[in-house]
């Protein structure tokens, strides 16, 4: 039996799979604040599947930026008292098996590009719009190299006299801040969603340029919740964008808030080979 989690800013979902092609019904919990919490809700998630069947191995996705070699996390806006925590050797020590971390986003790329929206193309950058906003580029079914990460959410967009980075206007915990209300107590014809959609679109219209995707696919929070037009970006993309022949397919994603479990399987799967 092989454990496969996501831990993002907000919720952490866990679950198993004994064949690296299925998974087990996921379990989803608000994610831990405290390192020390959230490390004890993992390993009590591990001790219960052991009764059932040795665990061979383990991957998580975590929110955040990496370590070189993805031992720990050395940033993270959504989860910093998890930072510089020892969290693979903690791991290891206690369910005594291989442990793989990488990025949340990462990871949800890669199973939308194996499993879901993005199946059927060699090149997909995957986008999330949520708690923060991330992303990932996927090269033939497989994370593309990079020395940290990919962070296309820090990219820096002017709002009037004002330099922000597009998780500050478009993501949830952005747009909180500056109304005082959680998104999701938002009317979807409110006119801050105007704004979102029209910065949400200068963003990726950016993260196109930067990764020439042949397909980009769009998730998180926020776009399931369909309060950003997929729609109403394209239209506004299609303006922006004057340099490229076209743009790329730009899709929802299609497996709803577990595409980290799945990208969690194909990346254990490609390490045991």
């Amino acid at each position: 039996m092989y454990i496969v989690g996501d831990i993002g800013g907000t919720n952490t979902r866990l679950s198993n799979t004994k064949d690296l092609s299925t998974l087990d019904q996921p379990t989803v919990q608000p994610t831990p604040k405290d390192y020390t919490l959230g490390l004890q809700m993992i390993k009590d998630y591990a001790d219960k599947c052991s009764k059932i069947e040795v665990i061979e191995g383990v991957c998580l996705g975590i929110s955040g930026i990496l370590a070189e070699e993805k031992s720990h996390l050395v940033r993270s806006p959504h989860l910093p008292n998890w930072e510089k925590k020892p969290l693979q050797s903690d791991l290891h020590n206690a369910i005594n098996t291989n442990v793989f971390l990488e990025n949340d986003t990462a990871l949800v790329g890669l199973g939308e590009s194996i499993f879901g929206a993005g199946k059927d193309h060699d090149l997909v950058a995957y986008i999330t719009v949520s708690t923060g906003v991330g992303g990932a580029r996927i090269n033939e079914k497989t994370i593309d190299d990079k020395k940290f990460g990919f962070e296309p959410g820090h990219q820096i967009i002017s709002v009037g006299d004002e330099l922000l980075s597009l998780e500050q206007i478009i993501s949830g915990t952005g747009i909180q801040e500056r109304t005082g209300k959680r998104p999701e107590d938002i009317d979807k014809d409110d006119a801050i969603w105007k704004d979102v959609t029209k910065f949400a679109a200068i963003g990726l219209h950016n993260t196109i340029l930067h990764w020439s995707p042949d397909i980009l696919v769009l998730g998180g929070g926020i776009i399931l919740s369909e309060k950003l037009s997929i729609h109403n970006i394209t239209e506004i993309i299609q303006e922006l964008l004057v340099v490229f022949p076209e743009i790329p397919e730009i899709k929802k994603a299609e497996l709803e808030d577990f595409g980290g479990l799945y990208g969690a399987m194909e990346h254990i799967k490609s390490n045991s080979k």
